[in-house]
């Protein structure tokens, strides 16, 4: 499947801005759930693949395609907006306060880290 640069499929039908910040409100409100319920609601509704062991703090995670591998633990305060597909290799982590937004893909490798503090676009 080829992605254009906002991170919407080629001849998929994009989202209005009032569906958008539909979106987003809630991914906040999923943000503040526990790990566990957190989990079921990116799983079942949202459709993003998360692996065993994945611990998700309190973070916005804004992506078409979320794949985490097993051991990923992103910390709190993170907010991934407007990515494609969001990917990780095992026991990747993202530490707190980062902010990743925009692209077709971000890949993070298997063992990397994004400690705290940064901005990636």
């Amino acid at each position: 499947m080829r992605l254009e640069s906002r991170g919407t499929a080629v001849g998929a039908v994009p989202m209005t801005n009032r569906r958008r910040t539909a979106r987003l409100v809630g991914l906040f409100l999923v943000a503040l759930l526990p790990n566990w319920l957190k989990r079921l609601v990116y799983c079942h509704v949202f459709r993003y693949r998360l692996a065993k062991g994945v611990r998700i703090g309190i973070s916005v995670l804004d992506a078409d395609d979320v794949d985490l591998a097993e051991g990923t633990h992103i910390g709190h305060f993170n907010a991934i907006l407007s990515v494609g597909s969001f990917r990780t290799g095992r026991h990747a982590r993202v530490g707190m306060l980062n902010i990743i937004r925009g692209g077709e893909s971000v890949s993070l490798a298997s063992y990397s880290e994004v400690m705290r503090l940064n901005v990636l676009n």
